[in-house]
């Protein structure tokens, strides 16, 4: 969410610095945090630690493309996409996605995965988004060919 709030900031006042400090933030996640099996994991201790929630990796998805938005590089619109396949891993029985992944681990209470009516309401809006993103890249590409006459 820091991120994203970085680029409203850089949005709202046009200030280099705002843009350059997500792009900063996200690059640190990128190589520190993120896996492509599990997602974004959590950073304590100067090291990665558990892995992410789902509301971690919506937020991770949400700062991609909000961050691809300002700069079009396509590294982050293509992790971004990357990451709707990790989501499926969140997916319950009924289609809904929970909140954390189960693990041997889990004990108790822990092994209890909760489905947030925000958070899947939440990947619903970024489905559309990357879709109308993905729509954009793929129209902007055909407007740019040279057909033959």
């Amino acid at each position: 969410m820091m991120v994203s709030s970085y680029i409203f900031a850089y949005k709202t006042l046009n200030d280099e610095y705002l843009k350059q400090l997500a792009i900063k933030s996200i690059e640190f996640k990128i190589k520190n945090l993120y896996d492509k099996e599990q997602g974004i994991y959590h950073y304590f201790d100067k090291k990665r630690n558990a892995p992410g929630l789902l509301s971690d990796n919506v937020s991770m998805m949400c700062s991609l493309l909000d961050l691809y938005d300002v700069t079009k590089e396509k590294k982050y619109l293509n992790l971004a996409s990357s990451l709707v396949k990790l989501l499926e891993k969140f997916k319950n029985k009924q289609g809904l996605y929970s909140d954390k992944l189960n693990t041997k681990e889990d004990i108790g209470l822990l092994g209890k995965q909760n489905v947030s009516i925000v958070d899947n309401s939440k990947i619903a809006k970024l489905f559309v988004k990357l879709n109308k993103l993905k729509e954009a890249e793929i129209l902007l590409l055909s407007l740019s060919c040279d057909y033959p006459k």
